[in-house]
């Protein structure tokens, strides 16, 4: 969220609507594929269609046995997905901050959990994906690259709208809904 600074107006927390639409969309797909979802504590007080994110997703990370700073960090990231108190998928939405804080949370993950396979999802705009692989191209980032897909708005846009044409019973799971793209370091590439 950023902060409206106009006139002597009180300053309100003005909300990303793009984030916002993002990380509901996520948390539908999420649970469409029977995960159980983590948003962070500041966001579960939000809502997308009137329909309140508290109500969707969970009231309290598990414990993962994490230090308390790599907790904190980890309970940031945007939308987890989760099986079985194991984190399967973890969503950073960057629709209007600097791609870099994101992905620094995603390698922080990385680091606390070394050994699990988590999938890794940048989920910007599509204007904005040669600005995200700069980012994984850069020296602090680049073992990202083998984990850390870029998806873009407009995929979890149509994802959506096929889940909602989708007659899905309830307890039905469907399975393959966020499929990213993976970069690749250029042959021959110098930072």
């Amino acid at each position: 969220t950023e902060l409206d600074t106009t006139d002597d107006a009180p300053k309100i927390p003005k909300v990303d609507r793009t984030h916002l639409k993002m990380q509901w969309a996520l948390i539908q797909l999420g649970r469409a594929e029977g995960a159980s979802v983590w948003v962070p504590a500041n966001d579960r007080n939000l809502s997308h269609q009137q329909q309140s994110f508290s109500s969707q997703t969970l009231a309290r990370l598990p414990n993962f046995g994490f230090d308390e700073n790599t907790r904190r960090i980890v309970q940031n990231i945007d939308t987890l997905w989760l099986t079985r108190n194991v984190i399967r998928k973890a969503f950073e939405i960057e629709s209007t901050t600097q791609i870099y804080s994101g992905l620094l949370r995603l390698n922080d993950l990385v680091l606390a959990q070394p050994n699990n396979q988590i999938e890794l999802y940048i989920v910007a705009g599509s204007n904005r994906r040669e600005r995200v692989q700069a980012q994984l191209l850069r020296p602090s980032f680049q073992s990202l690259i083998s984990c850390c897909e870029f998806l873009s708005f407009e995929a979890v846009e149509e994802q959506m709208k096929r889940l909602e044409a989708f007659p899905v019973e309830r307890g039905a799971r469907v399975s393959g809904l966020v499929q990213g793209e993976r970069f690749t370091i250029p042959e021959h590439y110098v930072y």
